[in-house]
Order: C-alpha cells, then sequence, then structure tokens
C-alpha cells in the first residue's frame, strides 16, 4: 500500500501502521513515516492535499463536513478556506451563514497553541 504525503498527524500514523504491518521494525516504520512528513512539507510537494489524502480525512476536518468542502487538515488550509470561503460569498456562491460556519472552524485550528506554547492567531481576512 503506498504512502501518504501529508503532513498531518493521521497520515503519519497511518503510515507508521502500514510498514508495520509490511513487517518493518517499528523505528524503521516511524523514520520511513517522519521522512514522508517531510517530503510532504518541502516546496517539491507543497503540502498539497492529494485525492487520496482528501478521501481518507475525516468529516470533522472540513468546514462543511456534510459537503466535505473546505478541507482543513491544517493551519495553512484552515487559513485558506477562510479566504476561499469570503470570495464565494462575493460571487454569490455560498451563504453567509456557511461562511460563518468555516470562519468558526478556521479559528478553531488558527487559534491552536502553537509549539512554543503561546497562542497564536491569523487575522479574519
Amino acid at each position: 500500500m503506498p504512502l501518504i504525503k501529508s503532513k498531518s498527524e493521521k497520515a503519519f500514523k497511518h503510515n507508521v501502521s502500514a510498514e508495520v504491518k509490511a513487517g518493518k521494525p517499528v523505528k524503521q516504520a516511524v523514520a520511513i513515516a517522519y521522512s514522508e512528513k517531510r517530503a510532504a512539507s518541502s516546496k517539491k510537494a507543497g503540502g498539497q492535499l492529494t485525492t487520496k489524502t482528501r478521501k481518507l480525512l475525516p468529516k470533522s476536518d472540513f468546514g462543511l463536513p456534510g459537503e466535505r468542502k473546505y478541507p482543513m487538515p491544517d493551519r495553512a488550509h484552515a487559513a485558506n478556506a477562510k479566504a476561499r470561503a469570503t470570495q464565494a460569498v462575493k460571487a454569490g456562491k455560498l451563504s453567509e451563514s456557511s461562511k460563518s460556519k468555516i470562519d468558526a472552524k478556521a479559528n478553531k485550528i488558527l487559534e491552536k497553541k502553537s509549539s512554543g506554547g503561546s497562542t497564536k492567531k491569523i487575522k479574519n481576512w
């Protein structure tokens, strides 16, 4: 089974599990999973969601879970979802109530504590 190139914790766990099932020692499986995570973080991978990775995301990772629209597996996608929702409202393709749901979900992700322990918040566009 191919490994998932993503920075998400879910993809990391999936990759470790896949490698262990393939018969590799746990330490080696973790090293391989970290390598895939680094590759997703590099400019070469762009941190983009592939169709396969998007399908693996739980509904709770979407701004509109019922429609599986506006994926937010990380901070960058959350900020992008807010921007796209604003554009969609201006174009008349999204209601204000849907936009507020997307913004609320994105704000939860954007306000999560960073590794330094301080709370980082990205200004509402």
